[in-house]
């Protein structure tokens, strides 16, 4: 058993456990009690006070001795890291004293491991309270909101950031006041800016930490963008109840709003939250201050009256003594219709967003007319006029105003097409005057893909990308997707491995800047002249595709009792791959350590398999258009 057990005593005596309330990744949390004296007119008294102790302990790679006290330590360097680590999470806390920050009261080491005790919150955490209840009302979470933007302004005022922010780590005690809790991840920095230590910011909670975080690259500046982006999907949370979409759907698709409608939740917050979430950190809250402003404008009853938004006490008489924090960082680019309108009474507002609104009505509805007026065919060039280029973000790898190829191209576009550097297609093989940049290998695109305007079809590069490992350190990145198989061989295991094709999403996610293979498909110098998705990892999926739209081979099932895939056939076109190389990635992950890969060297005419993230790969890289 990990836990200390029942009645465990603590520095000679000073705590007594009661129980255990949890264990994580890298402690275990338990209610004591300590006794203390309490002095009167008349006379003392001895009382026994709730305390809450966290002792590290990862749970991984730690165990308990036989004497049931002691910790046993690797020699880990990750592990003495961590507990450093640990050990400097209660010290910044120690040094917070807000009356929505719980309290650290003292911090020790014993049993060959680190402890820290805090106040005990006799309570529950938002989102046990969301579970129990359903939803929260808009003021409520409002009030909490604003509560939490207390605690984080006070800490930013510090220069430190909480960095997994989410409803599990905001408590409510018995009278509802709100604590903002678990520090595991924060960060103290200088006032340059600069980070105190030069571990990892964490990857955060998929559905709250956005998108940068994983792959942040400290530039001199205090980062509170971080916590903003997590505030606005704790917010979401609250006012629906379902966890928000990780930060790189998001990104790619944008934060649908219609829970939030369908919940019932006001135009007002609507459009705070979007800005919070806003997928680029220039875009959100550049200050918790400039959001909390925007939460009191919208904080109106229907008298006209402010709410009561506080938590039961004056913020500047309890840390009045503190150094306040000075606001140098106003947001100057809100334009929200909120912060125009905080000023004003309701019909005033009602005014400016309605001949705002009709405005930008009779805009849109002018740039529709325009569009149908320009791409309308007409009996003389309905066949020859370009497709028009779409919005899109660039990818550093195709030309500034790049356009679709024109339709009379198109129209013959068959699968194993060469495609040229001037944007020509051609049946034939390599000319010896055109650069040839890939092959045509599927006339489909995906849902994700289709919606950005790549609708034409996919190709695949004609040399490799890069010869590098598919992860650094092999840990398992949160995944936008799901493992494709965790089962034995079946033939529904050969049907989602067929219907794995979104490499596009996979290689847009967080793994983009935080694993070499993704990083070489990135900067594939390779220019594609037509307006594309850019070059990108293939799934499982479009790697079967590939194989047998082009190559001609077959895709089998290996009769051995482990899971494998064989690809029969016969290579018939002039896309080569390294038959020395053990592997080439592919973006669909299968578990912890693996992900799924063709193997040209495996089984005399190549595979699919899995190898390790760790290892070393070739990178080869398809595109959609």
């Amino acid at each position: 058993m990990a836990e200390l057990k029942q009645g465990s005593t603590l520095r000679g005596g000073k705590y007594k456990i009661v129980k255990s309330l949890g264990q994580g990744s890298f402690g275990i949390t338990y209610l004591a009690q300590t006794r203390i004296s309490m002095n009167g007119q008349l006379g003392k008294m001895d009382v026994n006070v709730n305390v809450t102790i966290k002792e590290f302990y990862m749970s991984d790679m730690n165990s308990r001795a036989a004497d049931g006290y002691s910790v046993e330590l690797t020699s880990s360097t990750l592990v003495k890291n961590y507990q450093v680590k640990f050990r400097r999470e209660a010290e910044n806390l120690a040094k917070l004293s807000h009356p929505n920050i719980v309290k650290v009261l003292e911090v020790f080491d014993e049993n060959n491991t680190t402890y820290y005790v805090m106040e005990y919150i006799d309570g529950q955490n938002v989102d046990e309270h969301i579970k129990k209840n359903g939803k929260l009302t808009e003021q409520e979470a409002l009030r909490i909101t604003k509560a939490t933007c207390s605690a984080l302004s006070y800490m930013h005022g510090r220069k430190m950031l909480h960095l997994d922010l989410k409803p599990k780590n905001i408590m409510l005690n018995s009278e509802g006041q709100v604590f903002l809790i678990d520090f595991g991840l924060a960060k103290q920095y200088t006032e340059d800016g600069e980070p105190e230590s030069s571990t990892s910011l964490g990857l955060g909670t998929p559905g709250y930490a956005p998108i940068e975080q994983a792959h942040y690259k400290q530039d001199g500046t205090f980062p509170v963008t971080l916590d903003i982006y997590a505030l606005g999907a704790s917010l979401y949370k609250m006012l629906t109840g379902k966890t928000p979409p990780d930060s790189s759907y998001v990104l790619n698709e944008g934060l649908s709003i219609s829970g939030l409608k369908n919940a019932g939740v006001s135009d007002a917050v609507i459009s705070i939250i979007e800005k919070a979430m806003a997928p680029l950190k220039k875009d959100r809250y550049q200050s918790v201050d400039s959001m909390s402003k925007a939460l009191d404008d919208c904080n109106m009853d229907e008298d006209g009256t402010t709410i009561d938004m506080t938590d039961g006490f004056d913020e500047k008489t309890q840390y009045k003594d503190d150094s306040t924090y000075d606001n140098n960082e106003q947001d100057k680019s809100l334009g929200d219709e909120v912060d125009k309108c905080e000023n004003d009474d309701k019909t005033s507002c009602f005014k400016k967003h309605w001949k705002f609104e009709l405005a930008l009505l009779l805009t849109i509805c002018m740039c529709v007319f325009c569009f149908w007026l320009y791409t309308s065919p007409s009996t003389k060039d309905a066949e020859t006029r370009p497709t028009p280029a779409k919005k899109i973000v660039q990818n550093g790898n195709q030309p500034e105003g790049a356009i679709y190829p024109t339709f009379t191209d198109m129209r013959e576009l068959k699968v194993g097409d060469y495609v040229y550097s001037d944007g020509s297609f051609s049946h034939e093989g390599p000319s010896n005057n055109k650069s040839c940049i890939g092959m045509v290998f599927s006339l489909k695109t995906t849902a994700a893909e289709k919606k950005k305007g790549w609708t034409h079809g996919q190709m695949v590069a004609l040399k490799d990308a890069g010869d590098c490992a598919w992860s650094d350190d092999e840990v398992d990145f949160p995944s936008p997707h799901k493992n494709v198989v965790t089962q034995l061989w079946t033939n529904k295991m050969i049907s989602e491995i067929r219907s794995d094709k979104d490499g596009y999403i996979y290689s847009t996610s967080r793994y983009t800047n935080n694993c070499p293979a993704f990083k070489a498909a990135r900067n594939y110098n390779v220019v594609i002249p037509f307006a594309s998705s850019g070059w990108y990892i293939p799934s499982i999926g479009q790697w079967c595709d590939i194989l047998e739209n082009i190559c001609g081979f077959q895709l089998q099932r290996e009769p051995k009792d482990y899971i494998e895939v064989m690809l029969i056939g016969k290579n018939k076109s002039n896309l080569k791959f390294d038959t020395s190389a053990f592997e080439y990635w592919s973006s669909s992950d299968r578990s912890k350590y693996y992900v799924w890969v063709y193997q040209p060297s495996g089984f005399e005419s190549g595979g699919l398999t899995n190898g390790r993230k760790g290892m070393g790969g070739k990178v080869r890289t398809v595109a959609a258009f």
